[in-house]
Parts: structure tokens; sequence; C-alpha cells
């Protein structure tokens, strides 16, 4: 019984140790989409940029031809100011994401990491029967506290058999 329960514990430790990986390994994912939303959002705004450089140059030369006024010119002037504001403001969030990013991986922190490839689009969500069953057959903390139980049985079975004296006849 000391040994079952001994396994037991082990077991416990065991999925302790599996349910702290899968905590890391969560952060680094939960760093790494972050990351990758500010590249996506950075690619984004560059496309914009693409589109108002050819509204620029056609109202540019509208203007010049007299076929659009100054402020069509105008607008598209205050639409590159506020885009390029949003493109400096992102841009200060660049740095701290790959910092993060860095020391979850365990790389240098004060080196900006290029931005990853757009993430693929997710899948369809699992039933609510596949989640639950992946949930309790995979859950490191759930093995855990599962192994602990059947320690704590065995150790209250040892108690029992130890505390029955042991008569003997000599």
């Amino acid at each position: 019984l000391r040994g079952e329960r001994a396994a037991a514990e082990a077991d416990a430790v065991f999925e302790e140790m599996n349910a702290l990986r899968n905590r890391l390994i969560a952060d680094v994912k939960q760093a790494y989409a972050e990351y990758a939303y500010l590249a996506g959002q950075m690619r984004v705004l560059a496309a914009q940029r693409d589109v108002l450089d050819q509204v620029e140059e056609t109202a540019t030369t509208q203007f010049g031809l007299g076929f659009a006024s100054e402020d069509t010119l105008l607008r598209v002037h205050i639409e590159r100011a506020a885009l390029e504001d949003e493109v400096r403001g992102l841009e200060r969030y660049r740095p701290a994401l790959s910092a993060r990013l860095a020391e979850r991986l365990g790389r240098p922190v004060h080196e900006l990491l290029p931005f990853p490839k757009a993430l693929p689009e997710p899948g369809p969500p699992p039933d609510e029967a596949t989640v639950s069953e992946a949930m309790e057959a995979g859950n490191p903390a759930l093995l855990a506290a599962r192994s602990r139980v059947q320690a704590r049985a065995k150790g209250v079975e040892l108690a029992r058999k130890d505390g029955y004296p042991s008569i003997s006849v000599e």
C-alpha cells in the first residue's frame, strides 16, 4: 500500500508538471497571437496607405485639371495624417510585444523580433461533447487531483491496517 500511495503521489506531481507546461505553452501562444495581431494590423494599414497613395494621385491629377476641388485633396491629406498617426501608435507597441514574446521563448528581450506570418483562419469550433471529453481526459490539474485523491485513499487504507493491533502467539 505504501508503494501504491507513493506512486499516486508521484503521478500527482507529474500531472502538476504537465499543468505548468501547459500554462507556459499557453503564455507563449498568447504572446505570439498578440504579436501576430499587431503584424496583421500593420499589414492592413500598409494596404490602406497604398490605396491612399492612389487616391491622392488621382485627386492631385483631377485638381490639376480642374475636375476636383481643393477640399478633396485636403481630405486625402487629412486621411493620410490620421493613418500615419495610427501607424506610429501601433509601432510604439511593437517593442513591448516583441520583448514579451522573446521573454516567453527564452530569447534576449532587447532584440526586435521579426513579425510572424499571418495566422491561419481557425476552423469551426468542436461540439460541446468533444470539448468536455478532451477537458476531462487531458486536463493535468484534474488528473493530478485524482492522483492525490487516490494517494489519500491509500493512506487511509494503510492507516486502517496499521491501526489494528498485531496479535501474535509465541
